[in-house]
């Protein structure tokens, strides 16, 4: 993690330009991560599917699903039959997951109609 005095002025329109345009790139800045949150609540409402919640649904068990020596690449591997999706896609969800601090309360609040 980058230390909080790092960002002190930080250019908000070069943070979101790097977001629209390479899906970001200094994913592990917490003003980042709070900037992508913050924008992705304010994102039109959307239908979710019923392969939305499967996805999630497979998602959440391939993390049930690791042994506790398991790391990062692992799950990134177990996930790749779950979404379609890069390498680098995965490992951003892993990140998002990873910040939200991945728990059942978090997972209540955020996807709680959808489990």
């Amino acid at each position: 993690m980058i230390p909080a005095g790092e960002y002190v002025n930080e250019d908000l329109n070069v943070l979101n330009f790097e977001r629209i345009k390479w899906g970001g790139v200094r994913l592990n800045h917490l003003l980042y991560c709070w900037m992508d949150l913050e924008l992705f609540c304010k994102e039109e409402d959307f239908e979710v599917s019923d392969q939305d919640i499967a996805i999630l649904h497979n998602m959440l068990a391939a993390v049930q699903d690791c042994e506790a020596q398991n790391g990062a690449r692992q799950l990134e591997k177990r996930w790749k039959d779950v979404f379609p999706s890069s390498k680098q896609e995965r490992d951003v969800v892993m990140e998002v997951w990873g910040y939200a601090r991945y728990s059942q309360e978090v997972l209540n609040d955020y996807f709680g109609t959808f489990l």
